[in-house]
């Protein structure tokens, strides 16, 4: 199978180009359109000679020779089987664009069957084209012509030659045929010299065989006499059909291929220098080569010889970038350094010749002959250069000079887009095939390198206020995320401190990027700054994107202002500090106007007003306030269009407030995730599969199950569905697509393997932000199962420590009737996102009659210490197993442990009650008691907020610190309507109980957007329900 050329990570602005080539010798002229044929440079573009025909992408192992390419051999020779293939042999590779419907068939003569009917495929690093006739009628000569106006060419478009009488080759059919194969050819030829010694072996048989016989006992290669290292099992010729509802491509049983491959790499492996290579066909002593008829093929044996040097080893670009070449180093102010290993030292008198294959200027754009058409996809050109090699010489460094890529006026000699390089080396007049620069060998296929010369450009930045350079972020860090014209490599963000400036360069280097996708969205490398004092907001900060060839944007000078946080700050109670509030939507994290802040003070169980007891928030959303000067300072925040918010026991001069709105519409979005994937992998009854959003409003709801798969026959593909899933609108985060098998004993944890349990995981990211109201529609491409043949080992999923998950305090009280045993899942926290991004899955045990589950989970090998989530600044080297206990009636409660402190005994917090009010309660300022269940470790180390609602569906949002001790808590619904706020409306109140803690919880210096990305422990209350009366 070839594999696709270009892998899609490695993404180029540029069109792909398919039109018309023009190969020129340029050393000493700054013409490129000169046509190197038979005649040497006859003119150029347009002119006298000049031929507008196609070059190809060179692969690794193909030949390029001088002049024209032209037919040496054609079979089958004289009188040939009715079912017999027809093969020409070139002197060099030919462009696999060039040979559909280039030859016809036709009675010698007579009129042509015409071009559809021969199917064709060119095989022996593209040296031997192979027809495929419809069966030939007995008795009968039959001629290949050359189609009139096509146009058969080279790797450099170099135009075939062909006969004045266009007759490519002549054959007759036998009378009678005995059913016997035989070989119609090898490749290399028989006896033939100087052949590649990383060669495609090829035999071509006159009739179909048994594929079953076709066997390393029966087909063979010795190489001086002995099997290769690396020797495997001949392969069948698949030939690409297409085609709507048909097989991508069908097998050939007269065609078998063979070279040797290292395995573990994929990559062709040498058969040595000077080796004579022998292909033994139904050998004696081992087993005969048959017929669907059983008839034998008699035993054959072919040799050749490769050539006494080989190619050049390996290419590589040496400058910076490695796989792209930009604007710096084209004018010199970057290095330009290809360097080339030669296999072997070179011999006096070697020469090593340079190809250069890209899309030639002003080529491109509308087309003449369709103005409202597609456009042009360009003209590839390749240039071609020799240099003499000195004596001994081992590696070679090509610069600008070298390799010539501009001309005399400092353009460049092609277009961006994918530009490729091809070597060889000469000797004694033999010339070896080519060694092709592949940017990345671990990708399929050859990757070329980028030219790119436009420097990007801005789009938008996610945050970024409309007009303006304002940016806003409500998580730690500086985090610059947004969308460019093309993909990024990196990004330079430079933030501008009062003490000096800070970036995000790692050692000086420029980052990379912790995530880009083909549109151009991208997070930058954070600029490590934690909670950002007060003082230093907003801040100034520059931004400088990179392309993939290191091209810099023009400099975006922007204003970042951290939101949300409390801290750094000054403490409180008792320091006279008045508190300093911002107050901004939680959805688009926009100041809020106008907001009024209510100040009072919670001392020894009572309530009480302040001097100054409001504030109004000013256009940057910002007001300050007396604090309590003995007592804990209780905060509320009202503003129209949002639900309530208070904060009660505020510890620093210092609180951001996120505002939720009272209407639902503009909060929420929705994902409507699924996934695709080839072949029937996924169609599988024994697979589970999962999205994981990390946009829900509630880490807990992040991971939900699939609805079902199918698999679709005609396009070869199974498509999994899931039910669209509520996410917070206007935030950026990941979506996950894993897939598991449940493992064969269900009930003994002994059993687990992470191996076989995670079968697969994709993941997208960043997912851009979605407007309220609005659809985020992702499918994603799934690859092989991480459980098939051929994974790298790299990929392999990775196991968890053994859990045990006891079940908490009260747990039959709390959990009358789960919805199933709890949801066990790996999670890390992401650069810039919101939430946590899902990287595995679990599965609980449950120990019966005990009160705990064992715990097992596997998590993508992506996500692994070294791998490059964490290598590329995605997420923190730090991974946690999450599990929960769900109940029908809403309560839940889990731990979220991290691997790196993982103990052998975890166990969630306690569901806690609601103990007063209990019976109505009169009027709309009263205290909320209830159970304080943050203790231990954990103690004073989180959040808990009370969440109440009215009747009219306004909300009320009251969060505090987690008091010392345990016993119970109490939090207050202070009288704000005595200083002209507007309270939850008498009637039905429902309220909810929320809590998370983590170690590192400061009340000191956190952020609201911590407890979602932070937290070990979790939990929500059940629903308790209390009249509120007048």
């Amino acid at each position: 199978m070839t594999l696709p050329r270009h892998n899609p990570t490695l993404l180029a602005r540029a069109a792909t180009v398919l039109g018309a080539f023009f190969v020129a010798l340029f050393a000493g002229c700054d013409n490129p359109a000169c046509v190197f044929g038979p005649a040497g440079c006859t003119g150029g573009v347009g002119g006298a000679g000049s031929a507008a025909t196609s070059a190809s992408f060179p692969e690794q192992g193909e030949w390029i020779a001088p002049g024209a390419p032209q037919v040496v051999e054609f079979f089958p020779k004289g009188t040939a089987s009715a079912a017999t293939p027809i093969v020409l042999v070139f002197n060099e590779s030919i462009s696999p664009a060039s040979i559909e419907r280039a030859f016809e068939l036709s009675q010698a003569g007579g009129l042509p069957t015409g071009p559809a009917a021969l199917a064709s495929s060119l095989v022996g690093d593209g040296r031997v084209l192979v027809l495929f006739p419809p069966p030939l009628v007995a008795g009968l000569a039959y001629e290949i012509r050359w189609s009139e106006g096509t146009s058969v060419r080279d790797l450099t478009g170099s135009l075939a030659l062909r006969p004045s009488n266009g007759v490519a080759g002549s054959f007759s059919v036998e009378a009678e045929s005995d059913g016997v194969p035989e070989l119609l050819l090898t490749w290399p030829l028989d006896s033939s010299t100087n052949q590649g010694t990383q060669t495609e072996i090829v035999t071509i048989f006159d009739t179909l065989l048994d594929p079953t016989s076709v066997l390393p006992t029966s087909w063979r290669v010795l190489v001086d006499g002995v099997p290769p290292a690396f020797n495997p099992s001949p392969q069948m010729l698949s030939i690409d059909t297409g085609g709507f509802g048909q097989p991508s491509s069908t097998q050939e049983p007269r065609v078998w291929t063979w070279r040797s491959v290292d395995p573990a790499t994929g990559a062709a492996v040498s058969l040595g220098t000077g080796a004579e290579i022998t292909v033994e066909l139904s050998p004696a002593g081992g087993t005969a080569i048959t017929t669907p008829d059983d008839e034998a093929l008699a035993p054959v044996s072919h040799s050749f010889t490769t050539m006494s040097f080989s190619a050049p080893l390996v290419a590589s670009l040496q400058s910076d970038p490695s796989d792209a070449i930009g604007n710096a180093n084209l004018t010199g102010s970057a290095p330009l350094m290809l360097q080339v290993d030669l296999e072997e030292p070179a011999l006096a008198g070697d020469t090593l010749s340079i190809w250069e294959f890209g899309t030639l200027p002003g080529s491109t754009g509308p087309d003449p002959d369709d103005p409202g058409g597609p456009p042009l996809p360009g003209v590839i050109l390749a240039l071609a250069r020799s240099f003499d090699l000195d004596a001994g010489t081992s590696s070679v460094l090509l610069e600008e000079a070298q390799l010539n890529l501009v001309d005399s006026s400092n353009a460049a000699r092609f277009l961006d887009g994918d530009l490729g390089f091809a070597f060889s080396v000469t000797r004694d007049g033999a010339t070896s095939p080519l060694r092709v620069l592949d940017v990345d060998a671990e990708a399929g296929g050859i990757q070329d390198a980028l030219l790119d010369t436009d420097p990007p450009a801005f789009i938008a930045l996610a945050g970024l206020v409309a007009g303006e350079n304002d940016y806003r972020t409500d998580a730690r860090d500086l985090v610059v995320m947004g969308r460019a014209d093309e993909v990024l490599r990196t990004a330079l963000v430079t933030a501008h401190l009062s003490g000096g400036p800070v970036d995000n360069t790692v050692g000086g280097a420029l980052p990379p990027l912790p995530a880009l996708d083909s549109s151009g969205e991208f997070i930058a490398a954070a600029v490590s700054l934690d909670a950002v004092a007060a003082s230093e907001l907003p801040l100034n900060f520059d931004l400088v994107v990179y392309d993939r060839a290191l091209n810099p944007s023009p400099v975006f000078a922007g204003r970042w202002t951290q939101l949300g946080s409390s801290g750094p700050a000054l403490p409180l109670p008792g320091s006279g500090f008045d508190v300093t509030v911002t107050v901004y939507d939680s959805v688009t994290l926009a100041a809020i106007e106008g907001a009024v802040i209510h100040s009072h003070e919670v001392d020894a169980g009572a309530l009480t007003s302040l001097v100054l007891p409001t504030a109004v928030t000013d256009a940057s959303g910002t007001a300050t306030i007396q604090s309590a000067p003995t007592g804990e300072t209780l905060l509320t925040v009202e503003a129209v269009g949002y639900d309530l918010f208070s904060f009660q026991g505020v510890r620093t001069d210092r609180l951001g407030v996120p505002m939720t709105s009272e209407s639902t519409a503009n909060l929420a979005a929705v994902v409507r995730p699924a996934a695709l994937s080839e072949g029937t992998d996924l169609n599988s009854s024994f697979l589970t599969t999962w999205a994981a959003d990390s946009r829900v409003f509630s880490p807990q709801d992040a991971a939900y199950q699939g609805i079902n798969c199918f698999y679709n026959p005609l396009v070869d593909q199974t498509f999994c569905g899931f039910a669209p899933q509520v996410i917070q609108a206007g935030r950026a985060g990941t979506l996950s697509f894993l897939a598991t098998k449940e493992p064969a004993n269900q009930s003994d944890p002994s059993g687990f393997s992470a191996a076989s349990f995670l079968q697969a995981f994709e993941a997208r990211f960043p997912r851009p932000a979605v407007q309220a109201g609005g659809f985020d529609d992702l499918t994603l491409a799934v690859g092989p199962l991480l459980s098939g043949a051929g994974v790298d080992p790299a990929d392999v999923p990775l196991g968890v420590p053994a859990l045990v998950l006891e079940k908490p305090v009260g747990f039959a009280l709390a959990f009358p009737s789960l919805v199933g045993p709890p949801l066990v899942t790996v999670d890390v926290v992401t650069t810039g996102l919101v939430g946590a991004m899902t990287v595995g899955m679990g599965k609980a045990y449950e120990n019966i009659p005990g009160d705990n589950y064992d715990l097992r989970a596997a998590y993508s090998a992506l996500a692994r210490a070294a791998g490059p989530l964490v290598g590329d600044g995605l997420m923190r080297d730090e991974r946690f197993v999450r599990a929960e206990f769900v109940d029908l009636g809403g309560a839940r409660t889990g731990v979220r442990q991290p691997l790196s402190g993982a103990v052998a005994l975890v166990q969630p917090l306690t569901i806690p009650q609601i103990t007063a009010p209990v019976a109505p309660v009169t009027g709309k300022s009263y205290p909320v008691v209830f159970d304080d269940v943050i203790d231990g470790a954990l103690d004073e180390k989180g959040l808990v907020r009370v969440s109440l609602r009215d009747d009219l569906g306004r909300s009320w949002h009251i969060w505090q610190p987690d008091p010392t001790g345990s016993g119970s808590a109490t939090i207050f619904l202070p009288p704000i309507e005595l200083q002209g706020g507007i309270a939850l409306a008498d009637g039905t109140i429902t309220a909810v109980l929320s809590a998370w803690a983590w170690p590192d919880y400061d009340p000191t210096d956190f952020l609201f957007s911590d407890p979602g990305r932070e937290h070990n422990q979790f939990l929500t209350g059940q629903i308790t329900i209390w009249q509120q009366v007048p």
